[in-house]
């Protein structure tokens, strides 16, 4: 799906990150402002952009946009197991 909405403009999108290898290499991408191409769909949200991360990626996500002066808001839609 990335790949059908670049080059495309949306007033909201919503990007779900799953764990593994790939999301450590996009993560490590925005940390270091180097090029990687699944970074460039988020360009594409004209004014709201929703980033769904596990957990465990949550506080390096906010200390990337802290930095650079991202304005966000953090909610944590996790389940509790039963």
């Amino acid at each position: 799906m990335i790949h059908e909405a670049k080059g495309s403009e949306y007033g909201a999108v919503c990007v779900v990150v799953p764990p593994g290898e790939y999301t450590e290499q996009l993560i490590a991408a925005w940390e270091n402002r180097t090029e990687f191409e699944p970074k460039r769909v988020m360009t594409r949200a004209e004014k709201i952009l929703a980033i769904a991360v596990p957990a465990q990626l949550v506080a390096r996500l906010s200390g990337i946009l802290q930095t650079n002066r991202v304005p966000f808001e953090l909610h944590d839609l996790s389940i509790e197991p039963a």
